[in-house]
């Protein structure tokens, strides 16, 4: 695996160097700051990028990737800077695939991929995909070529002119271009341009190398850090005054604004809020936090426990442990036990019991 994933970086920074070395117009900044392929190496060793399983097979073979490789990309990267792909299609029409990158400072990729995941912001769409959200086409998948954890302020820049050269390097190796025929003077980067071998139209107007890339570049990493540091307190001193003004002058709209602010993030963050509960419920039943002694039953919640303690099952067990009736018949696994045969029967056959054993094979009934 180690293997792979160091042949892949080798090709992708050679790709790289050559879609920066090709003799047309770009941003300076490119050519200035990834002045060669070593240093395009070191910024990639920085970034510690991931790669989509893969990848490395695509760009090395014989034909351009077919649609079901596209369609076949993870999805779903939170708080992660990314190089991106949109699949449209129409029945009965050319699939078109979109490249593009994202690299928001605070929420990442999915900042950018939001406005084609809710429909809205149309603005901001690339014109070409929204000319072909608007001519019938839809939005099918989302999926992502390369990703990297947001990076710390001192590097940011360069790591976001890295990107943005992944963008317009996989781009144009998989010829996502508007046009088939048109060669943007980057032909040579394609290995299969004009065989007539795509399968699928492109929608990415331009050459990225051509966009304007925030970031001071004329400054060290420690001096980026320094400046970094310097806005968090600016901006936090500010919040917390602005803060205290509008709990003083109107508490009734700074609570609605916060009610309305906090469904948006759970909206957003649905999937994380959703894995987060169910490792905490996981965590409070393996320590027996919320425990029936009666019952022998492990709870996620208090309110789960509250529940069982009022339920039928719970107060019968309470009235025959009263009567002194012994727990003849006990699961480990599953944390049950009952006073009948035919019920323990009944257990080892159902569901949860045959999930637990086959998650756990060692365990046995009792």
């Amino acid at each position: 695996m180690a293997s792979s994933t160091h042949a892949l970086l080798e090709l992708l920074v050679a790709l790289i160097w050559a879609c920066l070395s090709a003799p047309v117009h770009k941003n300076g900044v490119f050519t200035t700051v990834l002045f060669n392929s070593t240093v395009i190496a070191e910024i990639c060793s920085a970034a510690s990028l991931s790669f989509c399983p893969g990848l490395l097979d695509a760009m090395q073979a014989a034909a351009p990737p077919t649609l079901s490789w596209w369609k076949a990309l993870p999805v779903n990267q939170p708080r992660r800077w990314g190089v991106y792909c949109l699949v449209l299609e129409k029945p009965g029409h050319l699939p078109l695939i979109y490249i593009g990158s994202g690299t928001d400072a605070k929420r990442g990729c999915p900042a950018r991929l939001q406005i084609y995941e809710q429909l809205k912001h149309f603005h901001m769409w690339p014109r070409n995909v929204l000319k072909a959200h608007r001519d019938g086409y839809k939005i099918t998948h989302i999926g992502w070529l390369v990703s990297a954890p947001i990076p710390s302020a001192g590097i940011i820049p360069p790591v976001r002119l890295l990107f943005i050269a992944m963008e317009a390097t996989f781009s144009f190796l998989f010829w996502t271009m508007k046009s088939a025929d048109k060669d943007y003077g980057m032909a040579s980067c394609c290995p299969w341009f004009g065989k007539g071998l795509f399968t699928h139209g492109g929608l990415c107007s331009h050459n990225a190398l051509l966009e304007m890339v925030c970031g001071n570049f004329n400054i060290t990493p420690a001096e980026r850090e320094a400046i970094a540091a310097k806005v968090k307190e600016k901006n936090r001193i500010y919040q917390a005054d602005y803060y205290k003004l509008e709990r003083l002058n109107d508490p009734g709209k700074l609570k609605a604004r916060n009610r309305k602010a906090h469904v948006r993030f759970r909206e957003f963050s649905r999937h994380k809020i959703q894995e987060n509960q169910r490792r905490y419920v996981a965590t409070q039943i393996d320590s027996k936090k919320f425990y029936c002694d009666v019952c022998e039953r492990a709870c996620g919640k208090q309110c789960t426990l509250d529940r069982h303690n009022k339920s039928k099952r719970h107060l019968a067990n309470v009235a025959k442990a009263k009567a002194g009736v012994v727990k003849k018949y006990r699961c480990k696994p599953c944390s049950f036990f009952c006073f009948k045969l035919s019920h323990m029967t009944e257990h080892n056959k159902g569901q949860r019991h045959l999930a637990k054993m086959a998650s756990a094979p060692s365990n046995t009934a009792v």
